[in-house]
C-alpha cells in the first residue's frame, strides 16, 4: 500500500532568544521573546501533475505551547503563515520567514522534564473559519521541539 504526503516541508529552523546569538534565555522582569527564522519549502511541489492544476490553499501553524508539571498544557501563542494562491501569492517554492513570540507568562520553575516549553510546527489546508480547523493543525505535524530555555535573573539582555 502506498500514500501521498502533501505537507511542505521545513529546511531549516533557527530559535533564539538574543539577537545574533543562538542562546535560550528568559530574563525574570524583563520583556522576552523567542525569535524564530526558518525556511519553508516544497510549496509548490504539493501537486499532482494533470490531477491540480495549482497548489492548493496551505497553511503553515507555528504554536509555543507550555507543559506546566504534567497537569495541562497552554498555547502561549500561535503564528500562522498563509499560502493562498487565489489571493495572488506566488512562490519561488522557498519561502524565509523570521518572527517572535513574545514570552510573558509565569516561566519561574522551567526544569525541562516537567516544566518546559516546546514548539510545533505544523500545517493544514483549511482556513480559519473551517470546522475541524484544530484536529487538522493537530493531526498534520513537520516539525516539534522541546525549547532548553534558560532562566536568568542578571539585568544584562
Amino acid at each position: 500500500m502506498s500514500s501521498s504526503n502533501f505537507s511542505p516541508a521545513i529546511t531549516s529552523i533557527h530559535l533564539h532568544t538574543k539577537k545574533d546569538s543562538s542562546e535560550l534565555i528568559l530574563y525574570k522582569g524583563k520583556d522576552n521573546a523567542l525569535s524564530v527564522s526558518c525556511t519553508i519549502g516544497g510549496l509548490t511541489q504539493r501537486t499532482l501533475p494533470y490531477i491540480h492544476e495549482t497548489p492548493d490553499y496551505v497553511a503553515i501553524w507555528f504554536t509555543l505551547y507550555h507543559q506546566l508539571g504534567g497537569k495541562e498544557t497552554t498555547i502561549v501563542k500561535r503564528y500562522i503563515v498563509e499560502y493562498d494562491p487565489e489571493q495572488g501569492y506566488t512562490s519561488k517554492d522557498i519561502d524565509h520567514i523570521e518572527f517572535q513570540i513574545p514570552i510573558d507568562d509565569d516561566f519561574s520553575n522551567i526544569d525541562f522534564v516537567n516544566n518546559y516549553y516546546y514548539l510545533h510546527i505544523s500545517y493544514t489546508g483549511k482556513h480559519h473559519d473551517e470546522m475541524g480547523i484544530s484536529a487538522s493543525i493537530d493531526n498534520n505535524e513537520i516539525f516539534k521541539t522541546k525549547i532548553p530555555f534558560i532562566v536568568s535573573t542578571n539585568d544584562i539582555v
